[in-house]
């Protein structure tokens, strides 16, 4: 008795085809013919084992695959591999397309002799229906992100407007609730932005326009304008140092404004602005710029996490923010041609950039 044979007779074959019913399990001799057909892939592919039997399987193809000689193709492979799986198109009775994975394995007795072939078809259609629809769901929530965002800016900006006028014209008592609000707006109209962002990004609208900019001058604009954030929460404002050299370059102000004001705001979150530290240094035609703090940290695994989408780094409970910043800077600081990587130092975090220099 040859090993198709046996195969053909054993229990176990006759079970695992009862157990597939939504899968086609097809047995094929070495010219290609069908021995046996699975109640599953009657059910698949609408033809009956009476229909089929002692039939070439190339009626499984489309006609452009057939002219093509992919059936005999297919077998070459599995004969000269044993085993292959791939994801392709098959046909039902009546013409119906449908894609599907297919296992074809060359089957050998004992003695290594090349008996024929088992089939096994999976239907991929509820799948790739299941992967269009998510795809769609993907589009829509980028297109009403990029719209909210549009919408929620002219309000906002109108907002602060009105809260400096307000600022400006009322007596001292009343600025403090005055620059709460303004802060407040501020926090909204970063959180918009980002949304704005992570919009550009996954529609790869995402750009950056770089100019001749001297990083120590920027860095050092950025560093004061925080000040007044770290002073309204009662804690001391960050330590900047800069070492002698130049440190100019081409780049984008206002998306690497954007980094560092987010690092800043994020030693003011997460680390409740302990020991926040800014240091630019040069190692050759290289910036190198450390942002650190003496905060909680993060813990070795996750230091690379903290750079992704909606993670907030913190654990801690009532930690802010939607987790985007850390994202975007990323994208920014790699847009530019540097890297950006976190580290977990004995005692708090570091985050350090690297920037290419002229």
């Amino acid at each position: 008795m040859c090993a198709m044979e046996t195969l053909i007779e054993s229990p176990l074959f006759h079970a695992l085809a009862l157990a597939l019913k939504d899968s086609a399990i097809i047995l094929i001799d070495r010219q290609g013919k069908i021995l046996t057909w699975s109640e599953g892939a009657a059910h698949l592919c609408g033809f009956t084992a009476e229909d089929v039997t002692g039939e070439h399987y190339g009626f499984l193809f489309t006609p452009v695959d057939k002219a093509s000689g992919l059936p005999a193709l297919e077998l070459e492979a599995a004969l000269s591999t044993r085993f292959t799986v791939f994801e392709t198109v098959r046909l039902r009775k009546g013409g119906q397309v449908f894609r599907g994975r297919v296992t074809l394995a060359a089957i050998f007795d004992a003695h290594g002799t090349h008996s024929g072939f088992l089939n096994v078809i999976q239907d991929l259609s509820g799948t790739v229906r299941s992967r269009e629809r998510l795809e769609e769901a993907v589009d829509l929530r980028d297109e009403f992100l990029a719209v909210a965002s549009h919408e929620l800016r002219t309000p906002l900006t109108s907002l602060r407007l009105a809260t400096d006028l307000y600022l400006r014209k009322t007596p001292d008592p009343h600025h403090q609730f005055a620059s709460k609000v303004a802060r407040s707006v501020d926090q909204l109209t970063r959180l918009v932005e980002d949304m704005l962002d992570v919009s550009r990004i996954d529609r790869e609208r995402f750009s950056i326009e770089p100019s001749p900019v001297g990083l120590g001058q920027l860095l050092s604009r950025v560093v004061s304008e925080a000040v007044p954030l770290f002073e309204a929460e009662g804690k001391a404002p960050p330590e900047l140092e800069l070492e002698p050299g130049t440190f100019e370059g081409h780049f984008d102000p206002i998306r690497l404004e954007q980094v560092f004001t987010n690092l800043l705001v994020n030693s003011l979150r997460h680390a409740d602005g302990k020991g926040v530290r800014v240091l630019l240094r040069r190692e050759g035609r290289t910036a190198v710029l450390d942002f650190s703090d003496q905060g909680p940290g993060i813990s070795g695994p996750d230091a690379e996490k903290v750079f992704g989408r909606f993670d907030r780094g913190s654990k801690r409970k009532g930690a802010r923010g939607m987790g985007l910043g850390l994202y975007i800077s990323k994208q920014i600081i790699e847009a530019h041609g540097g890297t950006i990587r976190a580290e977990a130092p004995a005692k708090g975090t570091l985050v350090r950039i690297t920037l290419p220099l002229r």
